[in-house]
């Protein structure tokens, strides 16, 4: 699988966000192309669960079906 980004926790916070960061980062993440490294998870997981965000297992859900998940390396 060839990826044409790499998303980052930033990234996704954005995105779920709808902010206009996360905006530039929707047509990489909706096009089912990008990788996420794994350690973007244990990230995500951390801030949801730091700030008392809900829907941390349905946007988990989301993530992994978006993104590759594991090492960089396989990107290009």
């Amino acid at each position: 699988m060839s990826c044409d980004a790499v998303i980052d926790s930033y990234a996704w916070i954005e995105y779920f966000k709808g902010s206009e960061h996360g905006k530039r980062a929707k047509k990489y993440i909706e096009s089912g192309y990008c990788v996420t490294p794994t350690i973007v998870l244990a990230e995500l997981s951390d801030k949801y669960h730091r700030e008392g965000w809900k829907f941390w297992e349905e946007d988990l859900e989301f993530v992994l079906a978006k993104a590759k998940i594991g090492s960089v390396l396989i990107c290009g």
